[in-house]
């Protein structure tokens, strides 16, 4: 093995060790990541809703419940793996200050880490998923593997817009009834003041 795979090799053992002594992620991953989804289950109603795709012709409909379990699988997975990054670079630092001044390659320390924090981004991943099958039947775990983790690794630039989706029951239903109960400023416009 070369001297540069040598480090590499080091350099990620020493970093997914690191991570696996974060015991805050450790406990967030184990007891927050299931609370918060079962709250997601608990505090959503089981309804059909129905997405306008056009590149596949038509609409498709998805379980309510379904959609806000994952979009709440993917806000935890989003938020261990930030906290986690930063654990392990807040600890970190100094080790590898040091080991930088001896003449570690610092292109082999900072490859470990970045393949380090993608490896238990995909552990976690795969752990939500198998959280979210616990409740329904996940028939391709691999996509949705891969569609949480993906969502763990999105970077929001703070210069580009924001939007809000907003999913409602399909209108003429006893669904959009009793949601139509909760509206609360209604469909009034309220314009900005030219001051």
């Amino acid at each position: 093995m070369t001297r540069s795979g040598q480090a590499f090799g080091t350099a990620l053992w020493f970093a997914l060790v690191g991570h696996g002594r974060n015991r805050l992620a450790l406990v967030l991953a184990l007891g927050f990541m299931p609370l918060w989804i079962w709250l997601m289950r608990l505090c959503t109603m089981e309804a059909d809703m129905r997405f306008e795709v056009p590149a596949s012709g038509g609409d498709l409909v998805a379980n309510s419940n379904h959609v806000s379990q994952l979009v709440g699988a993917m806000n935890a997975v989003t938020f261990l793996i930030g906290f986690t990054m930063f654990m392990s670079t807040f600890k970190s630092v100094e080790l590898d200050r040091r080991l930088v001044l001896a003449g570690y390659p610092r292109t082999q320390l900072l490859l470990a880490k970045v393949v380090a924090l993608q490896l238990i981004a995909a552990l976690v991943a795969t752990y939500a998923v198998a959280i979210l099958g616990f409740w329904w039947p996940v028939r391709h775990w691999w996509a949705l593997v891969l569609a949480v983790f993906a969502a763990a690794n999105v970077l929001l630039e703070p210069d580009q817009g924001q939007s809000l989706l907003i999913f409602t029951a399909t209108p003429g239903t006893e669904s959009h009834e009793k949601l139509s109960l909760l509206t609360v400023l209604g469909t009034d416009r309220f314009a900005a003041d030219a001051d």
